[in-house]
């Protein structure tokens, strides 16, 4: 609830009291800073959930990738979480994958959203769009 009224000190003290946190907790805690455009206090939360040695999901990585704008530390931070997806194993999957399209799509690399679309084995609408809506922004 702090999280998502943007009450990030607060949602903070609640999540760091907690004595075990799982992947929702973590996913809750970052979308709350990336949803009121805390960027670097998501990625703080992100390395330290890294640190702690709990593992992003799918959902992690979508949230992550889909809302921390690429713009942020000249984009360093999206293939930050592009190579960690990689070294997981999860950069395939379709929820991640339609996040990075997005993402390299909005940093004008269309080359690179279309070696993701490619690397897709079963493609879905939404990847579809998504890189349409990449080469309609050239």
């Amino acid at each position: 609830m702090y999280a998502r009224c943007g009450d990030i000190r607060r949602a903070l003290r609640v999540f760091d009291a907690m004595p075990d946190r799982d992947g929702v907790s973590w996913n809750i805690m970052l979308a709350g800073c990336l949803r009121h455009r805390l960027y670097q206090q998501a990625m703080e939360l992100w390395r330290r959930m890294l640190g702690g040695g709990h593992k992003p999901d799918s959902i992690t990585l979508s949230t992550m990738l889909s809302i921390l704008p690429s713009a942020c530390d000249n984009g360093k931070w999206g293939l930050e979480i592009h190579a960690w997806a990689i070294r997981h194993g999860l950069e395939m999957e379709l929820s991640v994958a339609n996040a990075l399209i997005r993402m390299y799509s909005d940093k004008n690399e269309q080359s690179h959203a279309l070696l993701v679309f490619e690397s897709i084995m079963v493609r879905d609408l939404l990847a579809w769009n998504a890189i349409i809506a990449a080469y309609l922004q050239e």
